[in-house]
């Protein structure tokens, strides 16, 4: 159950750190796979909920061809790499210790600005 301090509730239930580690695999390997797909196509879909003016329209997307599919999917490599390489230094960790996000950090932050600048370009109609 859970203990009553000062504060309130301190205990809070917790989620299995197996979980947490296969969600972040699985995303990490969406994120490959849907960017290598879509450059195979030649056509990168990117949903969106907002395009300019029409908000909340979920039949809306982004679609990337050439060069800009191939830096998109550069993008959702860069993440992907990112989230690889945390969840590396996640398994490794002590039981109960910190992983270290150096270079992990940086790398999704890196991907997801990407993707979000190459998504605003084709909202403007730059590409």
């Amino acid at each position: 159950m859970t203990d009553r301090g000062k504060r309130g509730l301190r205990s809070r239930p917790t989620v299995s750190p197996a979980v947490g580690n296969a969600l972040l695999a699985a995303l990490a390997a969406w994120a490959f796979g849907y960017g290598a797909y879509g450059v195979w196509r030649d056509d990168l879909d990117m949903p969106s909920v907002a395009t300019l003016g029409r908000f909340h329209n979920w039949s809306q997307s982004h679609h990337f061809h050439g060069a800009s599919a191939w830096v998109v999917a550069a993008g959702m490599a860069c993440f992907g790499a990112g989230a690889v390489i945390y969840l590396i230094r996640r398994l490794k960790a002590a039981p109960g210790g910190k992983a270290d996000r150096g270079l992990a950090l940086p790398l999704c932050v890196a991907g997801v600005g990407v993707i979000t600048a190459m998504q605003i370009l084709n909202g403007l109609g730059f590409v």
